[in-house]
C-alpha cells in the first residue's frame, strides 16, 4: 500500500514528530511508533484523534477508524492527546497535596491535644492548692518534706 508520513503532537507537552507510516499499518503498531518517537513508555497511555473535514476530533480507536483517518484526511494528521496521561498526573499532585496537608493537621491536632492536658493539669493543680490554702481545718495540710540523716561511726 501507499506509505506516508504522519505529523503527531504531544498535546500535554507540545512536541510534535513525523512517522513514517505505511498504508496498512495497524493502530498497535502506530501507537508503539508513537510512544518511541517521543520518548514515553511503553505503560503510558496514549489516545490518538484527528480532524475531519468538518473539524470534529474523532477519535481512533480500532484499526477501522485508523483507516478512516488515512482515506479521509488528505494531510494525516493524527493527534496524541494523551489527556489520561494529564489527568493522572493532576491525580497523582492532587493525593501529595492531600497527604501533605492531612500530615500537618495531625500534627497540629497533637499538639493542641497536648496543650489542653496540659491546661488540664495546670488547672487542677490550682484547685488543689486553692482549696488547700481555703480550708483551715487540721485534715488538709500541705505536704511538707521530711529529710533523716543518719551518720555511722
Amino acid at each position: 500500500m501507499d506509505a506516508r508520513t504522519v505529523k503527531t503532537t504531544d498535546e500535554v507537552i507540545g512536541t510534535e514528530r513525523r512517522i513514517f507510516v505505511t498504508g496498512d499499518i495497524k493502530l498497535a503498531q502506530l501507537v508503539a511508533a508513537i510512544r518511541t518517537a517521543h520518548g514515553l513508555a511503553a505503560e503510558a497511555p496514549c489516545s490518538l484523534s484527528y480532524l475531519d473535514q468538518d473539524y470534529d476530533r474523532i477519535q481512533i480507536t480500532t484499526d477501522d477508524y485508523l483507516a478512516a483517518a488515512f482515506t479521509s484526511v488528505e494531510i494525516s494528521v493524527l493527534k496524541d492527546t494523551k489527556l489520561q496521561r494529564k489527568l493522572a498526573q493532576k491525580v497523582e499532585k492532587a493525593g501529595r497535596k492531600f497527604e501533605n496537608n492531612l500530615e500537618k493537621f495531625q500534627k497540629k491536632l497533637e499538639k493542641e491535644q497536648k496543650k489542653e492536658y496540659s491546661r488540664f493539669l495546670g488547672t487542677e493543680r490550682r484547685k488543689l492548692l486553692r482549696k488547700c490554702q481555703e480550708d483551715t481545718s487540721t485534715l488538709i495540710q500541705e505536704p511538707t518534706m521530711h529529710f533523716s540523716f543518719s551518720v555511722d561511726d
